[in-house]
């Protein structure tokens, strides 16, 4: 998919480099009267700290596990970003995006670790190139609302226009284990695949997506989902989706591994109810449900007016990560001969389907538009472990679809039960903007992504959280 995009990124510079009937207007630069293409970019440069946070380290556990680990102080996080977004209509109903980003940073891990082998070239200023969208879309009927829209390619996804952090739990997710996704400044998920969109009512949107697992392993697996939103009035929106997480499988042994627990080998086996063996898989179903009230839609319009467009929203999204319960048994005593299933209480991680279930609520305080949005979120999950992605057995080959073990204690994972999320934005001039957020959210080290590395969230316990700032500049 990345090399079409750049293969069509290298094309629009050739016709509007090529002199091949190339006209520059204010908004377009048009080749002929068939393509019209426009430029735009941004850059941004990013700070902040991670104030109290924890991170993997490969001390205890008889020296071969990773555990749970306080940081010694203060993280300094720096990121710096450009994109530039080539857009281009081809005859009318075909639009294409391509917008290359490049990032750079330094990872956000303390410097306890530099000697370790594993994490010692973490610590040089490190970049890459990705696409931060890459996509076409067809449009039917009416151009200026079309009644369907076929989009491909790489594409950023954002069904709750409200969830400024926290929220947009369908895609930024997974089902077992449950584990959850925030990132400053990004609350969308960023898919590789397939939607359709309709529109067949004012009010009404759906949206049908086949997307592929691009970041979290197992890679590769195919997720069908279903979204849709309705305005019942000004004031009043909803919406409801449904995902059949990882429904198609590219390698099954690798999405449902047959990993039997012996000797000092954790598995994803368990015993049912009727005392038959069965194993843990990464697939499973999950739902979303939404709400937004703008009260401020009900006063008179002269009154209204003095509110900024986002400022007195009241908004909520809860999910359920996995539909299905697997309830784990064992026998009361093999050794004297007592065949009575018991519930397995080390092992029934996905027995109680409350467990999995996050609820996120919020309010956009009013600034009167000397601000462009102050959101305050808050959040409770109740997920007994840690929010991991998966486990690896000691074996270090497989991701097994059972939570981490790195050292916790019951007590711990009941400290993050609660998160909560402030973000501020405010736009000078048209182009310049100064984002700003403080919170304790589900924010991961950014080395996982580059090397499969510390795949926890880096704040537990309650006295751990995070600031970021970040100048950006459009055009």
């Amino acid at each position: 998919m990345r090399q079409h995009a750049i293969k069509l990124l290298i094309l629009l510079l050739f016709y509007s480099n090529s002199g091949y009937c190339v006209i520059i207007t204010k908004d377009n630069i048009i080749t002929d009267k068939n393509i019209q293409l426009s430029v735009s970019g941004m850059t941004a440069i990013e700070e902040g700290q991670f104030v109290e946070s924890h991170h993997d380290t490969l001390v205890g556990n008889n020296g071969n596990q990773p555990m749970w680990v306080p940081s010694p102080g203060p993280i300094w996080l720096h990121r710096a970003y450009a994109r530039l977004t080539f857009d281009a209509f081809v005859q009318d109903r075909l639009h294409i995006i391509v917008s290359p980003e490049v990032k750079l940073y330094v990872d956000s891990y303390p410097l306890e670790e530099a000697p370790s082998p594993k994490n010692s070239y973490f610590f040089s200023q490190r970049s890459f190139v990705d696409i931060a969208d890459g996509e076409g879309i067809y449009s039917f009927g009416d151009l200026n609302k079309p009644f369907l829209q076929f989009v491909a390619g790489v594409f950023p996804y954002k069904y709750d226009p409200d969830a400024t952090n926290l929220g947009e739990y369908l895609f930024r997710s997974g089902c077992y284990p449950p584990y959850l996704l925030t990132s400053f400044d990004e609350p969308y998920a960023r898919l590789s695949g397939l939607q359709l969109k309709f529109n067949p009512m004012e009010n009404l949107k759906f949206d049908v997506l086949l997307t592929t697992e691009t970041q979290v392993q197992p890679l590769y697996d195919w997720s069908l989902s279903f979204i849709s939103e309705y305005k019942i009035s000004s004031f009043l929106d909803v919406g409801a989706g449904v995902s059949f997480n990882r429904l198609f499988s590219v390698f099954n042994d690798v999405t449902t591994p047959t990993t039997p627990s012996t000797g000092s080998t954790i598995g994803n086996e368990y015993m049912t109810a009727s005392g038959d063996s069965s194993y843990y898989s990464f697939k499973g179903t999950k739902l979303m449900g939404m709400l937004s009230i703008d009260p401020k839609k009900l006063l008179p319009p002269n009154l209204a007016d003095i509110f900024g467009k986002e400022d007195c929203k009241i908004f909520g999204e809860a999910a359920v990560l996995g539909i299905k319960d697997y309830p784990a048994y064992k026998y009361r005593n093999p050794n004297i001969g007592d065949s009575t299933l018991i519930l397995d209480s080390l092992n029934n991680y996905y027995g109680n389907i409350l467990n999995r279930i996050p609820i996120m609520f919020g309010l956009n305080v009013p600034t009167f538009k000397w601000l462009d949005i102050l959101s305050i979120q808050g959040e409770w999950y109740g997920w007994p472990y840690m929010d991991a992605f998966y486990y690896v057995n000691t074996a270090g080959i497989n991701a097994t679809p059972i939570p981490r073990y790195i050292g916790y204690t019951r007590d711990d994972y009941k400290k993050d039960n609660w998160k909560w999320s402030v973000y501020a934005k405010k736009t000078l001039a048209q182009h310049f903007s100064i984002i700003g957020q403080m919170s304790r959210d589900h924010t991961h080290h950014d080395i996982y992504f580059e090397a499969a590395e510390d795949d926890n969230e880096v704040f537990t316990r309650t006295n751990e959280w995070g600031w970021w700032m970040k100048l950006q500049y459009n055009f």
